[in-house]
């Protein structure tokens, strides 16, 4: 389990375990409900409570497909993406 020492927070911790054994939503659904829901609930938490949840600076993509956050993946390479072009067109200058 390389990802799962990626944060502090438990959730964060599962969230690498579930990333690391690529499941799915539809395969946690299929796991019995004494199971898959305390997993359903607590990728709903991490979800809706992001900051609190996570740990590191930058997740992989694959967590926020998982947690259904794909708008804060967006954003966030839309960001580096307009960094990074604000330093090429700074080193061009120079």
């Amino acid at each position: 389990m390389v990802g799962a020492a990626g944060g502090n927070h438990p959730f964060e911790k599962l969230l690498y375990c579930l990333m690391d054994e690529q499941l799915s939503h539809k395969q946690i659904l299929a796991l019995p409900n004494v199971v898959g829901l305390p997993i359903l609930e607590i990728i709903r938490y991490c979800r809706l409570f992001l900051k609190e949840v996570k740990g590191k600076a930058r997740w992989p993509p694959a967590l926020y497909r998982l947690i259904d956050r794909e708008d804060v993946l967006n954003n966030s390479t839309l960001f580096q993406d307009m960094h990074d072009e604000a330093d090429l067109l700074a080193q061009e200058s120079s």
